[in-house]
C-alpha cells in the first residue's frame, strides 16, 4: 500500500517540502523531506493512533506551515506548524478553535493578500463559527459560510468582513479542484467561487 504523499509545500528558507502521508500506525499526518530518505520524517502526530488528523490546505506564511486538521478534540480547525533549529524540530499547534468544541469550523482555502492601506500580508481563509449551520458536521448555514483573516496569532485572527450574517456559499467541489486549493488574488482583490444568500433567503444554483 502506497502513503499517498500530496499538499506539497515548500519552506522557502530550508527548501524542506511539508506534505501529508499516510501510514499504518499514525494515519494521515503531517510530514517533512530534504529530499533525502535519512530527512524525510513525521513532524507532528495531531491526532494520536492510527485515524490520523488528515491535513489539507498547506500554506507558507510567516515562517511557518498553515493547514485544516483535526485532533480529536476541537474538530477541522486552523493548525500551524513553526520549523525550529534548522527545520530539524518544531512545534504544531492549532491557532484557533473557531466553532467552540468537537465540531468543525472547516477552515479551508487558505490564501495570502497583503493590505492596500498598510501592506501586511493577512492569511484568509473560509469557515463557520457555527452561525446559523444545524447540523454538527456541516460548515454551512443559511446564507453559506464565512470568510476570515489572521495575521497568525489568535488576537488577529477575525471574520474579514463586518457582517452579522454570514457571508457567501462557497463552491467547495470547484475550489477543491485546482493544485494548490486556494482562493485568487487579482489587483487588490480576493476571488473565489461561490454563490450569494442571506438568512431566510432562497439562493438559486449556480
Amino acid at each position: 500500500e502506497g502513503s499517498n504523499p500530496h499538499g506539497m509545500e515548500g519552506d522557502p528558507n530550508t527548501g524542506q517540502v511539508y506534505f501529508a502521508a499516510t501510514t499504518q500506525t499514525h494515519g494521515e499526518e503531517l510530514w517533512v523531506s530534504d529530499g533525502t530518505i535519512s530527512g524525510t520524517r513525521m513532524v507532528a502526530d495531531i491526532m494520536s493512533g492510527s485515524m490520523g488528523s488528515h491535513p489539507k490546505y498547506l500554506i507558507w506564511y510567516k515562517d511557518s506551515i498553515y493547514f485544516q486538521a483535526n485532533d480529536g478534540h476541537h474538530g477541522t480547525e486552523v493548525w500551524k506548524y513553526t520549523p525550529q533549529n534548522g527545520g530539524t524540530g518544531g512545534v504544531a499547534s492549532l491557532l484557533y478553535d473557531l466553532r467552540p468544541g468537537s465540531k468543525s469550523s472547516g477552515a479551508a482555502f487558505f490564501t495570502i493578500m497583503p493590505s492596500v492601506i498598510s501592506g501586511e500580508e493577512f492569511l484568509y481563509f473560509t469557515a463557520t463559527d457555527g452561525l446559523y449551520v444545524t447540523a454538527s458536521s456541516a460548515t454551512e448555514g443559511y446564507g453559506g459560510s464565512q470568510i476570515w483573516r489572521t495575521d497568525g496569532t489568535q488576537a488577529g485572527t477575525m471574520r474579514a468582513f463586518e457582517r452579522t450574517d454570514n457571508d457567501v456559499y462557497m463552491d467547495k467541489k470547484w475550489l477543491d479542484m485546482d493544485f494548490p486549493a486556494r482562493m485568487h488574488v487579482y489587483e487588490n482583490g480576493l476571488y473565489l467561487s461561490a454563490s450569494y444568500g442571506l438568512h431566510h433567503v432562497v439562493v438559486p444554483k449556480g
